[in-house]
C-alpha cells in the first residue's frame, strides 16, 4: 500500500506535464 502513493504522485506529475504541454 505504501508503494501506491509514489505511483499516484508519478502519474499525477506526468498527467500535469502533458496537460501543461
Amino acid at each position: 500500500m505504501t508503494m501506491l502513493l509514489p505511483l499516484f504522485i508519478l502519474v499525477g506529475f506526468i498527467a500535469g506535464y502533458f496537460v501543461n504541454a
